[in-house]
């Protein structure tokens, strides 16, 4: 039941309340002032039937389309007009709406916005062809047609159209939609005006001695500008019925104009003019609005992603040097962000001295050149602190292609340059600490001369060089005479003073090319490179003469000496069999009677 009651009033109700509003505007028009041949001033019935049918789907026309005809009918015949014309002026004044809805929605459902140029225009087209196709019919129906009928019925007729239905329009957007409440201030400020506008046309409509028609225009561009397309098309509605009333009177600044029909036409034309500069003018005011709402939006979001993004743009005018920053700039030099930037001098000398001469030089090329710049620089803050900045640069051009200013970026880099700072000390941290473990690993830890390890692959290598490249090698096993009884008589902490010393005289005895190594306990390793086994032996000998002639470790101790075994690398040999050779030759030198070597078979 309830579906039903909504259907019934949709079908019912609406179209009942339209022809009873268009009874009434159409009556009210006919009986205030009087046009040529009973045609009135403004005809705003036919704007409430153009904003039914835009307000209304396709199917509801008919209803709303019988509604407006018995309407305009009934209010026809009872202004006197006899029964044909009062039918064949309601076919028109029906026809002229329908035309004006088709015209709108004929390419895209209606979607009229006044605060739009291109809506507003559109709209005014489509009324003054609707009015014009209207008045021509008129004409057509009028028993006696002329040229002043049909330029009165095109103005009465486009006049209610242009004025009624954007009030109607913008008062139903506001009902559907229904926006927010505008601040109390705002609701006074735009009574005050549209009162003012009402009080000052009744000022200059109620007397007939003075040409006062700029001062409603005044009214209208002070509602224009302040109450946007609403507030114009309401002014005008107010002076159009304020005038309508008055000149039906006899009253008014039309009066100056001979005859009625020319004071009613000129009074249209008045309002036609009115019309024609209050809704462009709206258009563009609300259209700035939303731009500038626009633009304030974009640029807190800019703001937003720069700081974010610790990104700044800059900008230098080449012509006067003058500089301007956005608010990130000047949080990156910690300077107030309310302040002026500093000129383009100061600016350079905010950057670290050091970077000062690439950043004017980057600046100079580009104003020549016009090559943009993309470079890493630092900036000194007044705390003293230095930050990284990434800074771009490139050219902005006039018409004539000539550069007149730099634009650039600045992003503050600190954080990403301190991460790629301590990532590079930690791989070199990392690094130091690996080759310190190789270090370790190959490194014999009393004597701080290669061990086993490290000796035996460097004679290996040492062997495939010989292999494959034919240069010599020849090693020597080195065992210090008497150790165990340097231990015994003196302790394991003199032993391993007397090892080190013999690692010490042998590094130094050898060459850069030679190794040293210890192969265990009081036994050590020396590679000799590239030396013919005469070489070595010599080698050997003087590692042998050093060790016997060198100083006692400490007071007290006797002197040191070393027998060696001497063998020399050939074809065919590997690591094992060299030293294997090397120490028969060192036991044969032990049973010669020490501190002496022998080179092996």
């Amino acid at each position: 039941m309830a579906a039903r009651s909504t259907r019934i009033d949709h079908i019912v109700l609406w179209p009942v309340l339209l022809g009873l509003a268009y009874f009434c505007f159409a009556s009210l028009s006919l009986h205030l002032t009087r046009g040529v041949d009973g045609i009135a001033t403004i005809w705003p019935a036919s704007g409430i039937l153009l904003s039914a049918l835009l307000l209304s789907p396709p199917k509801r026309w008919p209803a709303f389309m019988v509604a407006a005809g018995v309407a305009s009918f009934t209010a026809n015949m009872d202004a006197g007009a006899a029964w044909p014309r009062a039918l064949g002026f309601s076919i028109v004044n029906v026809s002229e709406s329908v035309l004006a809805t088709y015209l709108l929605r004929r390419q895209r459902p209606i979607d009229l916005s006044f605060a739009d140029p291109s809506s507003v225009g559109r709209f005014c087209l489509a009324t003054i062809i609707a009015s014009t196709v209207s008045a021509t019919l008129a004409s057509m129906v009028s028993p006696a047609p002329s040229g002043t009928i049909f330029l009165s019925w095109l103005t009465t007729v486009a006049l209610g159209m242009m004025i009624v239905t954007p009030v109607v329009l913008t008062g139903a957007n506001i009902v559907m939609h229904r926006p927010a409440t505008p601040p109390m201030r705002m609701m006074i400020e735009g009574g005050l005006i549209l009162t003012g506008v009402a009080v000052l046309s009744i000022g200059v409509f109620a007397q007939s001695t003075y040409p006062l028609l700029t001062l409603p225009m005044l009214g209208v561009l002070a509602a224009t500008y302040r109450l946007g397309p609403h507030g114009a098309t309401v002014s005008v509605l107010l002076i159009a019925i304020i005038g309508s009333v008055a000149t039906g009177y006899g009253l008014g600044p039309v009066t100056f104009v001979d005859g009625v029909e020319r004071a009613v036409l000129f009074f249209q034309f008045y309002l036609l003019t009115l019309l024609g500069s209050a809704l462009p003018l709206a258009a563009l005011l609300a259209t700035r609005e939303r731009m500038m709402a626009r633009i304030g939006r974009d640029k807190r979001l800019l703001e937003m992603a720069e700081r974010a993004a610790h990104v700044g743009h800059w900008r230098f005018a080449a012509g006067d040097g003058s500089m301007l920053w956005s608010a990130e700039v000047f949080r990156m030099h910690g300077l107030d962000e309310d302040g002026e930037a500093p000129s383009y001098q100061d600016t350079l000398r905010l950057f670290h001295p050091d970077d000062q001469p690439c950043m004017s030089n980057a600046v100079n090329q580009l104003m020549t050149t016009g090559e943009p710049f993309d470079l890493d620089a630092r900036i000194m803050r007044r705390d003293g602190t230095v930050r990284d900045v990434h800074v771009r640069g490139e050219a902005e051009r006039d018409r004539h292609d000539q550069t007149v200013a730099v634009f650039g970026m600045m992003q503050d880099v600190t954080a990403r340059v301190e991460s790629v700072r301590a990532l590079h000390a930690a791989r070199d941290a990392a690094e130091h600490e690996a080759r310190r473990a190789v270090t370790l690993s190959e490194t014999d830890q009393l004597t701080g001369i290669a061990n086993r390890r490290k000796a035996l692959a460097v004679l290996n290598e040492r062997i495939i060089r010989a292999s494959t490249g034919g240069q010599p090698v020849a090693i020597a096993m080195l065992d210090i005479d008497h150790f165990k009884s340097i231990n015994d008589d003196y302790g394991h902490a003199m032993g391993d003073a007397v090892l080190v010393r013999v690692a010490e005289l042998c590094r130094l005895a050898l060459r850069e090319t030679d190794l040293v190594g210890r192969i265990g306990g009081e036994e050590f390793m020396l590679v000799i490179d590239g030396v013919t086994p005469e070489g070595a032996m010599v080698t050997a000998e003087r590692v042998r003469h050093a060790i016997a002639t060198a100083d006692p470790v400490a007071p007290g101790v006797r002197t040191i000496t070393a027998s060696l075994g001497v063998a020399t690398f050939h074809p065919g040999a590997n690591a094992r069999g060299l030293m294997q050779a090397a120490d028969d030759a060192l036991y044969a030198a032990k049973h010669g009677g020490r501190n002496t070597l022998r080179v092996a078979a």
